[in-house]
């Protein structure tokens, strides 16, 4: 899961396994393709969405859904991550009141 050379398609059928471990694996990778953001957005494990509000890489859309996650601990990464827009930070802030 953690080998860049792995295609996107194998990645995406880890992913659909609901494994932790591989989960996390998969998002620490350098780089992920909108469609591996898609399915660690919606991981059971609050763990691995917090991992990928984390990240410095990902546009407004993704950022949008992770501030308003169910998860405190999710919603708090988005409100310090410092690439977030302040609107962004801001919907995450009101999500954690």
């Amino acid at each position: 899961a953690k080998n860049p050379k792995s295609p996107d398609s194998v990645c995406e059928l880890i992913l659909r396994r609901n494994d932790i471990d591989t989960d996390f694996a998969i998002s620490e990778r350098e780089t992920l393709s909108e469609n591996l953001i898609a399915l660690l957005a919606n991981s059971e494990f609050e763990g691995v969405r917090k991992l990928l509000a984390d990240r410095q890489d990902l546009n407004e859309a993704d950022y949008r859904k992770l501030a308003i996650d169910t998860a405190f601990i999710v919603r708090e990464a988005v409100r310090n991550n410092p690439n977030c827009s302040p609107e962004i930070r801001a919907l995450a802030a009101l999500g954690s009141l």
